[in-house]
């Protein structure tokens, strides 16, 4: 499964992904075509866009570790 972005109407863009079968299935709505890149990128495994020098889940690996 990847997640994508499609605009749902105007100003409105919204990430989700398909069912196997076609179902569109959102995750959350964004004001910008950016912002929408942006969680995609994110929920595909990308890095953090607010932390970029952060690897996707390194900082909940870091709070499991601290719990210890």
């Amino acid at each position: 499964m990847a997640y994508v972005y499609i605009r749902t109407e105007p100003g409105v863009w919204t990430v989700g992904f398909y069912e196997p079968h076609g179902e569109w299935v959102a995750e959350s709505d964004h004001s910008s075509k950016e912002d929408a890149a942006a969680r995609v990128h994110y929920l595909n495994g990308g890095n953090e866009p607010e932390n970029p020098y952060i690897l996707h889940g390194a900082e909940l690996e870091r709070t499991e570790r601290g719990r210890g």
